[in-house]
């Protein structure tokens, strides 16, 4: 296995569902090359930190952020309902 062929496997996703020659492989590879080690710990550790922070549907944005969001949403609604064109505030 090259960096490119170990690339490509871990974007597909899901190492543990590789077949156990392939597995074989990438872990030899893994021994062998450190750029690629360091890419998977970080990768790893990335994937760790993200699951830390839960689903983005359990997330919801502060009423300062969102009350102004939704009058934008009404107010581009109701201009584009009467042809007016939207005015896009900075």
């Amino acid at each position: 296995m090259n960096c490119q062929h170990f690339d490509e496997t871990l974007a597909d996703g899901d190492v543990g569902s590789l077949s156990p020659d392939v597995r074989q492989e990438f872990e030899r590879h893994l021994l062998e090359c450190a750029d690629c080690t360091r890419r998977l710990r970080e990768l790893t550790l990335t994937a760790e930190i993200l699951k830390g922070f839960g689903s983005y549907e359990d997330l919801e944005a502060p009423a300062v952020l969102r009350e102004p969001l939704v009058q934008r949403i009404l107010e581009a609604r109701r201009s584009a309902g009467s042809g007016q064109r939207i005015n896009r505030r900075a």
